[in-house]
């Protein structure tokens, strides 16, 4: 199987620039777009398929995750708490702030379970110590923290069958299952689904097999894994920080890989000139699913 892979806009006249710290990316089926953040940029950026220019959002500070509203436009999580944006505006709203008496924290990846509720995660600023969570946010802006203790949170997902959710804490390295409950949002059975040894688990996805995508913060390269975490595929990348995945395109079939130039030295950069850069990647013979939608 032989897989293309390139920089999004590479092929454009006016090529985007690269982020300090690009994230979250989310695929919209609805209007065939991409979503994602630079955090440390502090940006949010959208493209639309086919199309040859990003637009971008800016925000008032580091943006960790977004998502897609069933309403129109996004919900943000920014340092402040969780917010919903409007696209046409750029107005802000306030939602809740889970972690608002944990002044050394930053809210970082997200996603959405099958019933639309939004999960944030929180990590630990450097320099800082104490530790954060993952929280679960409700149609009414409720928050309810699910975990404590979480280093750095990072890579969430839903199996197919919504009965497992896969969370990521790149402090301890590793990848956790747990059984998943979708009427209450309850999680339990934490299960150990994968560990690195020589880099940190940064975002991942599950396409429509079930198999879990996880990409390799500082191990330049996806691993593939199948739902019982054994490792099915590895795909080396021309960077050495990817930090999350998502499938989109018309079919679902393309790889989308956020990435980061973000502690890089002048010499790893020019090592890697992609770093920061969206990268694009076909030909992985296997499609994603589409992305729930927030109902918050």
């Amino acid at each position: 199987m032989t897989l293309e892979i390139s920089a999004l806009g590479d092929s454009w006249t006016d090529p985007p620039g690269p982020s300090l710290l690009g994230e979250g990316p989310v695929w919209s089926v609805a209007d065939q777009c991409l979503y994602w953040v630079d955090i440390e940029g502090l940006l949010v950026h959208r493209w639309a398929w086919g199309a040859e220019v990003v637009r971008t959002w800016p925000m008032p500070s580091m943006v960790g995750a977004l998502a897609v509203r069933a309403q129109g436009g996004l919900v943000v999580a920014l340092q402040n708490g969780v917010h919903t944006l409007d696209l046409t505006t750029g107005d802000l709203t306030f939602v809740v702030d889970p972690e608002g008496d944990l002044p050394g924290t930053r809210y970082n990846d997200g996603t959405v379970d099958p019933a639309g509720r939004f999960w944030i995660g929180g990590m630990v600023l450097d320099g800082e110590s104490g530790s954060s969570g993952l929280y679960r946010i409700g149609a009414d802006g409720s928050s309810t923290t699910v975990l404590t203790g979480i280093g750095c949170g990072n890579g969430a997902g839903f199996s197919p069958d919504g009965r497992t959710m896969y969370y990521t804490d790149s402090v301890t390295r590793t990848i956790q299952a747990f059984d998943f409950d979708v009427d209450s949002g309850g999680l339990v059975n934490p299960r150990v689904f994968a560990v690195d040894d020589d880099c940190d688990p940064d975002g991942l996805t599950v396409d429509i097999d079930g198999f879990v995508w996880g990409a390799k913060w500082d191990g330049g390269r996806l691993v593939r894994y199948a739902p019982d975490g054994a490792i099915d595929r590895v795909v080396p990348l021309p960077v050495r920080r990817p930090t999350s995945i998502a499938f989109g395109g018309p079919d679902l079939r393309t790889v989308f890989v956020t990435t980061a130039r973000t502690g890089l030295s002048d010499g790893e950069l020019a090592a890697a000139p992609l770093s920061g850069r969206v990268l694009v990647i076909d030909g992985v013979g296997v499609a994603g699913r589409p992305e729930p939608l927030t109902v918050l």
